[in-house]
């Protein structure tokens, strides 16, 4: 690793967002967001890898195009020098860079979505504990998805079974955060995890609060 000391960076931005170019230098990247067909998913791949880009660009003596990346037989994509994981959703689009192996994901929370019949598909019965915090329930549901996906993405597993994904032993770290009035839910698992800091370039996401 170039860098020695632990971080793990977390940017993210509702999109769109001034970035210059739309041009994506990255070939692969480039030919994957060329064949997308549903134009709302073809914009989020866009955004994430420019928030990526400058995720990556502000660490000292680097840049996208220095890291050798390429995708792993589980279509993750893979670095010799960092660790990288992007997600999106509804109108937000996040990417995080690591000295150690990441995962990160982030929702839309839809209080419909992440109910019950959700909530008794991915618990364990240890971690039904999780919804009974003081909390709203459809929250903790949304939480304690995300915590499961993000660390199925760090751990670079091929096929996400939420039910057999531990989420409440993993070091992970959920927030709460609002955009345009909307909520979303973002956990962050990784290493560096206790290093985890925001950057919001362009100040149109709030990070309102750690959900613990």
């Amino acid at each position: 690793m170039v860098q020695k000391k632990a971080f793990l960076n977390i940017y993210v931005s509702s999109y769109p967002f001034e970035c210059g170019s739309q041009n994506i230098s990255f070939a692969p990247r480039a030919e994957e967001i060329e064949a997308c067909t549903n134009e709302n998913v073809r914009r989020q791949k866009l955004y994430v890898w420019k928030l990526l880009e400058l995720a990556v660009g502000d660490l000292s003596g680097m840049d996208l195009n220095s890291l050798n990346l390429r995708k792993d037989e589980n279509g993750k994509w893979q670095s010799d020098k960092i660790y990288i994981s992007l997600s999106h959703s509804g109108n937000v689009v996040a990417a995080a860079v690591s000295d150690s192996s990441v995962g990160l994901d982030i929702e839309f929370f839809n209080e419909k979505k992440f109910g019950k019949s959700l909530a008794n598909r991915i618990a364990t019965e240890s971690e039904k504990s999780f919804f009974a915090k003081e909390r709203a329930f459809s929250e903790r549901v949304c939480a304690l998805w995300t915590r499961k996906e993000s660390e199925f993405k760090r751990k670079g597993e091929k096929i996400f079974r939420p039910f057999f994904t531990g989420a409440l032993s993993s070091p992970c770290r959920t927030f709460l955060l609002k955009c345009n009035h909307e909520s979303y839910v973002l956990s962050v698992s990784g290493e560096s995890v206790s290093k985890s800091s925001f950057v919001t370039p362009f100040d149109n996401v709030v990070v309102f609060e750690e959900i613990k």
